[in-house]
């Protein structure tokens, strides 16, 4: 059959409403760090400039709005860090139109929680106390921190005055002994400094020096 022919129809336009695939953070996510962006993916290349009007963010944060992925991912990047400990609200409004200008049929919304802010090491207990008086010429000092610490950083952190020569050990990672090599000195105050430089695993630096003083007997 060689015979050739040609027909026209029309297709009608289809109808699709546009909707979102993922958010970043994902919803009810927790510990998210303060630095973070949002980013929401859509199914469809979005009209950026009606949908860019459709985010709002519980508690009220100032952002910009970028897009990638031929419009189809949009970025918020806040303008400063988010606040610790906080929960956020994102809600993308049906003012969101897909690039032939169709909106969201409903409204969407998901949640995270930002991380807890982290506090530096601090000096929990001494032994001998601060202040303690008639102390044994043969005693062990220890330093017990709130975090496990960073031992390179932390252990030539220590000062002891008058000075005696002592060596350092870690009976874990919290808890720092100093062993002095000789007896310490009868009837001698002596003033254990903890320098500000001594920091956690995490890196977080103590900050400000830490000092207790101590008398033998």
């Amino acid at each position: 059959n060689t015979t050739k022919e040609s027909r026209q129809f029309t297709v009608p336009a289809r109808i699709c409403t546009p909707n979102v695939t993922e958010a970043k953070p994902a919803d009810k996510q927790v510990g998210v760090p303060v630095k973070s962006n949002i980013s929401v993916t859509f199914c469809k290349p979005m009209n950026t400039v009606a949908t860019a009007t459709a985010f709002s963010i519980s508690p009220h944060v100032d952002y910009t709005v970028s897009w990638s992925d031929y419009n189809t991912v949009a970025t918020l990047t806040p303008t400063k860090p988010l606040d610790y400990g906080t929960t956020y609200t994102v809600t993308i409004s049906t003012k969101a139109l897909s690039y032939a200008n169709y909106p969201l049929e409903e409204p969407y919304t998901f949640s995270f929680r930002t991380e807890e802010e982290r506090q530096p090491p601090q000096v929990v207990f001494t032994s001998p106390p601060n202040g303690a008086k008639d102390i044994p010429v043969v005693t062990d000092v220890k330093i017990q921190f709130s975090t496990p610490m960073d031992r390179d950083a932390t252990t030539p952190a220590v000062i002891v005055s008058p000075k005696i020569a002592y060596e350092i050990f870690w009976e874990d990672g919290q808890l720092m002994v100093i062993r002095p090599l000789t007896p310490w000195q009868p009837a001698t105050t002596y003033e254990v400094t903890i320098i500000g430089q001594a920091k956690s695993e995490d890196g977080l630096y103590m900050g400000k020096d830490y000092t207790f003083t101590f008398s033998t007997r």
